[in-house]
């Protein structure tokens, strides 16, 4: 009787639907929008059926995942693979939010161009998406571009430049860079700040959407943009050039890395590299116009036009020591404010 009645049980619990084949879920961040709507439809597909499992994003913002993340703490993941800004990805590896990557799991991690390593000396993050940026100036007014950072402090582009805020990571970007072009150091931000008071007036921007209406409109003739906005604009037929300074690139990019926490860490080591693929890569390349940021990959013809920076160029890119900027990021955004915004 007791064997008849457990087997009942287990047929009404089979019945329920999607017990029998439940599937592994993988939970990772992402944007909304453009992004969203590429991963849900042109990336995830393919692997959820390869590795009978689900893939979901939450989507949102980084000062968002980072608050949740240390919310939950270390032992519980509200998120298995993490995607964001370095300025972002540093704090959290550094504070032990990061696994070290099982390299083995991560195969196409050796054609990786840019990865990152924990305090103790351990692979914990890498770049699976790389947007250089440069200068971007208006074809029909600007008629002698700068090539260099230094150029945009010369006479002729006075009250012609848009900046982004400290707060923003290209503006933190820029600041490091004023310090490394000028003294040398990247952590000298004071005298940077200082320096960059002698661009004024410029405009300011929170965001780079922001800087592309402001070029769009005219409102500014030099601004600093990436890549793949500079194609963007082209395509909307605005007269629109880039020039690479000679010093070095700016990159917006993002980071990849396993939660420390995390239930599914081979599945998260299967995903990222997945996200490694030529195959992957190309469809980041021909969808946002991005560059290549693994060996093996190269830009299209037909898009060579819109992608000025090949995989070469990815060495071309500074290196910023987001550690320093991130412990003096309260000190730095208020002399920022004091100096630059007021």
């Amino acid at each position: 009787m007791k064997t008849k009645i457990a087997s009942l049980l287990l047929a009404a619990v089979l019945a329920v639907p999607g017990f029998a084949n439940a599937r592994e879920t993988l939970i990772m961040t992402c944007y909304g929008g453009a992004y969203q709507n590429f991963f849900e439809t042109e990336i995830i597909p393919e692997f959820a059926k390869k590795h009978d499992c689900e893939i979901k994003l939450a989507i949102g913002l980084a000062k968002d995942w980072l608050a949740e993340m240390r919310a939950s703490g270390k032992d519980k993941a509200p998120y298995d693979v993490v995607m964001m800004n370095e300025i972002w990805a540093n704090q959290m590896r550094l504070e032990g939010y990061f696994d070290p990557f099982d390299e083995s799991k991560i195969p196409h991690l050796k054609d990786a161009l840019i990865t990152f390593k924990d305090k103790n000396g351990k692979t914990s993050g890498v770049i699976g998406v790389v947007q250089p940026a440069g200068i971007a100036y208006l074809t029909d007014k600007v008629s002698n571009p700068p090539k260099s950072w230094k150029d945009l402090w010369k006479p002729e582009y006075k009250n012609k430049l848009g900046l982004y805020t400290a707060t923003n990571s290209m503006g933190a970007q820029f600041l490091l860079s004023v310090g490394d072009v000028w003294f040398n150091d990247q952590t000298q931000t004071s005298k940077a700040m200082d320096k960059i008071n002698e661009l004024k007036p410029f405009k300011l921007s929170e965001f780079s959407g922001d800087m592309e209406k402001q070029l769009t409109l005219g409102e500014v003739e030099i601004g600093i943009l990436d890549t793949p906005a500079i194609a963007r604009l082209m395509k909307a037929g605005v007269k629109i050039g880039w020039s690479e300074p000679a010093e070095h690139m700016l990159m917006f990019e993002q980071v990849f890395a396993v939660h420390v926490g995390s239930e599914h860490k081979d599945l998260a080591h299967a995903w990222i590299d997945y996200l490694l693929t030529p195959e992957v890569q190309a469809k980041f390349v021909r969808r946002f116009y991005t560059t290549p940021c693994t060996k093996g990959v190269e830009v299209p013809e037909d898009l060579k036009p819109y992608i000025p920076v090949g995989p070469d160029g990815v060495s071309r890119i500074k290196a910023f020591d987001w550690a320093f900027f991130n412990g003096t990021k309260s000190r730095i955004i208020r002399e920022w404010n004091q100096k630059i915004a007021r």
